[in-house]
C-alpha cells in the first residue's frame, strides 16, 4: 500500500521571470540562455513582459510557453496613483500564478516589482543586475528616490550580479556586505557542439576576394562607443583597403545612435567599407564570417559578445576596462588597447590582419578560456540559490512545503 506522499509528485516551483520585453537584446538573450538551461523536472518557468513580448517573447509563446504581458491598462511607468494599480494588478498576477520565485531582470523598476512580490508572499524574489546602473539609472535618480531604492533593494532575498565589478558598483551604492550578492557570470551563446553549423537568416554584405571582415556586436547605444571604430577605420584602410567593417546590432528609442552613426560613416567616406546589419537573430552564424572581433565599450557588465567572440573563436580586441581585462589576457587571449585611442586601435587592428599566427593563437586560447563560462553551471547557480532561500523559509519540496494547497 502506498501513501499519500509517494503517490502525489512534488508540484514544480513557478519561476517568474520578469524583463521589459523580449525583443532582441542582451539580457534577454541571457534570459532565452536560462529558461533553454532550466531544470524543468524542478522548475515551471514563465515569463512576464512589463512592456511588450517582442520577437523572441512570441517564438517562445508559439512554442507553448506561458508569456505573458503585463496590463496596459496599469503601465508601470506612470504617475503615482496609476503604478499603485499596476501593482496591485501584478499582485494578484504573481499570487493567481501560484510563483515560488520571482526573477527580475528589469533593476529599474526593482521599487515596484519588489514590493509587488513580497505583497503577494512570493517566497523567494530575486534581482539580477546585468549590467552597472551607477552612472547612468542610478544617477538620474534623487537622493530620495536613491534612498527608496536601496532600502527596497534589502528586501530582495536574493541580488545576483553578472560579475565582480557589477558586485562592487551596488554594494558601494547601497552599502550592501559582499555576502548579499552572489555573481553569477554570464556565458557566450551556446551551441550543440556535434549539431549543424549555425545558418544565416538573411543576407550578409558581399566581402571582396581575401579581404578581411572586423564586427562590432551590440546595441547601438552611447556606452558601445562604435564611433571610436569608425574613426579607426581610416587609418585601416589606408594600409589594407579592402577592409569590411559590421555592425551588428540596433536599438529602438531615443537612446540610439545610429543616425549618428551612419553620418560619421558618410563623413568619413566609408560607405563602401562600413555595413550596418542591424538586429540579427543569427548572431552565430555571423560570427563564423567575421575575422577579427571588437568591443570597444566605455562600461560593460558581464560581456556577452566578448564571450560570444571568444566562444566561435574570433581574435579580438577589447578597451581596457575592468569588466573585460578580468576575462582575457592581453597579448594571451586578446588585444588590449586604451579607451576612445582610435590610432592604438587601428594599429591593433592592422597588426592582426598582417599577422595570422598571432590572430590563430589568440583565438585558440580564447576558445579555450571560454569554456569555462558555461549557461548550464549559470543556470545551476541561480537554482541553488532559488533552492537554498526556499530550504531557509521552509517551502522547499519535502521541507514542510505544502505541496497541493486547496484552491
Amino acid at each position: 500500500m502506498t501513501t499519500l506522499s509517494q503517490d502525489i509528485a512534488p508540484r514544480r516551483l513557478v519561476v517568474a521571470h520578469v524583463v521589459k520585453t523580449l525583443s532582441v537584446g542582451g539580457v534577454q538573450r541571457v534570459l532565452l540562455e536560462i529558461l533553454k538551461h532550466t531544470d524543468t523536472t524542478r522548475f515551471q518557468p514563465i515569463v512576464l513582459c512589463m512592456e511588450r513580448r517582442g520577437e523572441w517573447g512570441e517564438e517562445l509563446a508559439a512554442n507553448g510557453m506561458q508569456v505573458d504581458l503585463f496590463g496596459r491598462e496599469y503601465p508601470w511607468r506612470h504617475v503615482f496613483s496609476r503604478k499603485m494599480l499596476g501593482l496591485w494588478s501584478l499582485v494578484r498576477w504573481l499570487r493567481a500564478n501560484r510563483v515560488d520565485v520571482l526573477h527580475i531582470h528589469m533593476p529599474k523598476a526593482a521599487l515596484f516589482l519588489i514590493l509587488a512580490g513580497k505583497l503577494a508572499g512570493v517566497p523567494c524574489v530575486v534581482l539580477h543586475h546585468h549590467a552597472l546602473y551607477r552612472d547612468h539609472h542610478w544617477a538620474s535618480l534623487s537622493p530620495a528616490r536613491l534612498w527608496m531604492e536601496s532600502r527596497v533593494t534589502r528586501l530582495a532575498d536574493v541580488l545576483i550580479a553578472v560579475s565582480e565589478t557589477v558586485s562592487a558598483c551596488t554594494r558601494e551604492t547601497f552599502g550592501l556586505p559582499p555576502e548579499r550578492i552572489a555573481v553569477v557570470p554570464n556565458a557566450g551563446i551556446s551551441q550543440d557542439p556535434g549539431g549543424a553549423a549555425p545558418q544565416l537568416a538573411a543576407p550578409c554584405p558581399e566581402v571582396p576576394a581575401g579581404a578581411k571582415v572586423i564586427g562590432v556586436v551590440g546595441r547601438t547605444v552611447p556606452d558601445k562607443c562604435f564611433e571610436d571604430l569608425l574613426d579607426a577605420a581610416p587609418r585601416v584602410l589606408a594600409r589594407e583597403p579592402d577592409t569590411q567593417f559590421w555592425i551588428v546590432g540596433d536599438e529602438t528609442g531615443n537612446q540610439s545612435v545610429r543616425p549618428q552613426l551612419e553620418e560619421q560613416a558618410r563623413r568619413l567616406g566609408l560607405e563602401k567599407n562600413v555595413h550596418f546589419l542591424g538586429f540579427r537573430n543569427d548572431v552565430p552564424a555571423l560570427l563564423t564570417r567575421l575575422q577579427i572581433g571588437v568591443v570597444c565599450s566605455r562600461t560593460e557588465g558581464c560581456p556577452n559578445t566578448l564571450l560570444e567572440f571568444m566562444g566561435a573563436g574570433v581574435p579580438t580586441v577589447v578597451t581596457d576596462i575592468p569588466s573585460l581585462t578580468i576575462v582575457v589576457e592581453h597579448e594571451k587571449s586578446a588585444l588590449v588597447v586604451p579607451l576612445h585611442n582610435p590610432e592604438r586601435l587601428a594599429d591593433t587592428l592592422v597588426r592582426l590582419i598582417q599577422d595570422p599566427a598571432l590572430a590563430q593563437r589568440l583565438a585558440a586560447e580564447a576558445h579555450r578560456a571560454s569554456q569555462t563560462y558555461s549557461w548550464s553551471d549559470a543556470t545551476a547557480a541561480c537554482e541553488a540559490l532559488y533552492q537554498r532561500v526556499l530550504s531557509r523559509k521552509g517551502k522547499w519540496p519535502g521541507e514542510g512545503r505544502d505541496e497541493n494547497p486547496a484552491g
